[in-house]
């Protein structure tokens, strides 16, 4: 029982979920948000997007939430369940950042910070810092073992 509960404190101090949010005009074509991310890589399944990585496992997925006025694109990375949680994030940028030059669309954090050039290296050596912590603790990012643990 005490290895399972260390076992539980490990992953649960391990574990780590990583959102943003692209915020668009409520006027931008829900079409042609569709079709910037299909040409992005990511692929739609029921009500939300995945993007795979090229062995089809998924890096991270993203729902599109309408309110009065705006288009939320929610980002979320399951950094141990990721094959690569730091190429997901590149990707996740990429997007983003072409959304912002075009529709003046800024890429927020949870809080509803809007995420500076800075704020975005910031979390990618966070980032990298986690992923080098699991691999060290043994549950590398996307590996069998990881996914069973953090599933």
């Amino acid at each position: 029982m005490a290895r399972a509960e260390t076992l539980d404190q490990a992953a649960a101090a391990l574990d780590t979920l990583l959102g943003l949010h692209c915020l668009l005009p409520e006027e931008v074509d829900e079409t042609l948000i569709r079709g910037r991310l299909s040409g992005a890589g990511w692929q739609i399944k029921d009500h939300h997007w995945l993007l795979p990585n090229a062995q089809g496992e998924p890096l991270a997925s993203m729902v599109i939430h309408k309110a009065p006025g705006k288009r939320l694109l929610s980002f979320t990375i399951d950094v141990p369940n990721s094959p690569d949680p730091v190429e997901a994030l590149a990707a996740i940028v990429t997007v983003c950042h072409s959304l912002n030059e075009q529709y003046g669309a800024p890429l927020i954090d949870d809080s509803g910070n809007t995420l500076n050039t800075a704020a975005i290296e910031g979390i990618y050596k966070h980032l990298v810092g986690r992923v080098c912590d699991l691999t060290d603790s043994g549950f590398k990012p996307g590996s069998p073992v990881a996914r069973t643990l953090f599933s």
